[in-house]
């Protein structure tokens, strides 16, 4: 690994996150398609050490797949 990387990952903000708070508060975004299509959106407590803007950014790029592959009715958790 190069000495940039090293730095890179030594600056990393890691913090304490509940992400199950963090997925319900994205998934918040889709309120209106998920009531469209009668989804339900259920995720169990879930902590870890991560890096809670990047991991939003995650969750924000798969919620919107999540949300249109599933047929109405379902459930997303």
């Amino acid at each position: 690994m190069t000495d940039t990387g090293l730095r890179l990952m030594a600056a990393a903000a890691y913090a304490d996150a509940d992400l199950a708070r963090l997925a319900r508060f994205v998934a918040g975004h889709f309120e209106v398609l998920s009531g469209e299509k009668r989804i339900v959106f259920h995720i169990e407590a879930l902590y870890a050490q991560v890096e809670p803007d990047k991991v939003q950014r995650i969750v924000l790029n798969l919620l919107p797949n999540a949300f249109k592959f599933t047929p109405n009715g379902g459930g997303v958790s």
